[in-house]
Order: structure tokens, then C-alpha cells, then sequence
């Protein structure tokens, strides 16, 4: 069973997994199809992705793809701070953002829809994010907005640290 929570932004939804825990650990379900509906997911997810972060203070984003792709976005390993800005201009809460705290820890899980931009800032070392998406990835479909954008008015929980950031995603424009 799944508890889905739409949070600020239409079409952004928390979902919270069951989760049975032992003297051995526990065990989830991470996806079945049925919970599309559930979810409101007009489309099936055809590509997994895991993506790896050695170091805590990683910033990948803030990404989205010029295609309808719905994004489902766990942590399997550690610990981050996950953010979606809408980049949809004819959204009410276009350029806004929220924000959540995904864990390994906790059986939660991000919906993302298409048209918002998605990044996350790892907070622990060693940390897996895994992704199912609705449209096969594509690097000519690739596109990203700036995760130090002003106007965004993210709060990233750097402290004193700075980011870890690509050359590619230090170099997108702002929103």
C-alpha cells in the first residue's frame, strides 16, 4: 500500500511506501504498476536509472527533458535534499519550488511531472539516487536551468561548504 501527498506544486506528489522491518531489516515494494493509477501517472515508466555520489555536498541538477517524461525519484543509499522548480509558464506556481528530504532511511518517493525541473544535494557520503522515467532519457532532449538562480530563492543546506557541480550544470541559464 502507498500514501500519496501532492505537495505546493500541481502534479509534485510525496509517496510514502510500507515498509516491514525485522531483526534482519526491512524490505519494501519500490514500484508496482498499479499504484499509476494511484498516483495519477497517465503514462508507464519505460527506463531505471541509479545515479552514485561519493561525497555529501554533490549538486546535480537542475535538470528537466523537452518531452512529457515523469520522473519517480528514490534514495536507495545515504541521503539528500531533493528540489523541483516549475518551469511551466502557464502553471500558477510557475517558478516556484518545494523541497523534501529523501533517505534511504525513509520509504519515500518524488514524483516529478513533465515541464518542472528537478536536482538534489547529497547529504550523506556514498549516496544512490534511483529514478524510473516515462520517456527514454536523451541527451538532445536534455535541458537545465541554473540551481543558484536568484529568483528561485532555493535554499541548498550548504552551510559553509560548497557544492560539488558539473561544468555542464554550473553553465545553465537561469530560469
Amino acid at each position: 500500500m502507498i500514501t500519496v501527498q501532492d505537495l505546493e506544486i500541481p502534479g509534485v506528489k510525496l509517496i510514502s511506501l510500507d515498509r516491514y522491518t525485522d531483526s534482519r531489516g526491512w524490505i519494501n515494494e519500490s514500484w508496482r504498476d498499479s499504484w499509476s493509477n494511484v498516483v495519477g501517472l497517465p503514462d508507464r515508466f519505460v527506463q531505471d536509472m541509479l545515479s552514485w555520489n561519493d561525497l555529501p555536498y554533490t549538486l546535480r541538477g537542475m535538470h528537466g527533458l523537452l518531452a512529457d517524461q515523469y520522473k519517480l525519484v528514490s534514495v536507495v543509499n545515504g541521503k539528500v535534499f531533493d528540489v523541483v522548480v516549475d518551469g511551466r509558464p502557464t502553471s500558477p506556481t510557475y517558478k516556484k519550488h518545494v523541497s523534501v528530504v529523501l533517505s534511504a532511511y525513509t520509504p519515500k518517493m518524488l514524483l516529478v511531472p513533465p515541464g518542472c525541473f528537478h536536482g538534489y544535494l547529497t547529504l550523506d557520503i556514498n549516496t544512490a539516487v534511483a529514478y524510473k522515467v516515462s520517456h527514454y532519457h536523451s541527451s538532445e532532449l536534455d535541458v537545465g536551468i541554473n540551481w543558484a538562480d536568484p529568483e528561485l530563492k532555493i535554499q541548498w543546506p550548504l552551510g559553509n561548504n560548497l557544492p560539488i557541480v558539473s561544468d555542464r550544470d554550473r553553465k545553465h541559464p537561469n530560469l
